[in-house]
């Protein structure tokens, strides 16, 4: 049983923070399925997102295309 306080806080128990990886200022989200509230956490970003814009390949890949391009 949990206790809301005036600002409408609850109190998250320490093992649930450690299993889900939550820790002080990570930004969660509710969902109401009709009968529970579940709590949410962020994806983590994938390797691909991690790396998005890394590289800066316009210029290579419109040089291949208008290479290609003048050969036909």
């Amino acid at each position: 049983m949990f206790r809301i306080t005036s600002k409408g806080q609850v109190t998250i128990p320490k093992a649930v923070r450690d299993k889900m990886g939550l820790v002080p200022g990570i930004e969660v989200t509710f969902e109401w399925d009709g009968k529970y509230f579940r709590l949410n956490k962020p994806a983590r970003p994938g390797n691909i997102d991690r790396w998005k814009g890394a590289l800066k390949l316009k210029d290579r890949v419109d040089a291949f295309v208008d290479g290609m391009r003048g050969e036909l």
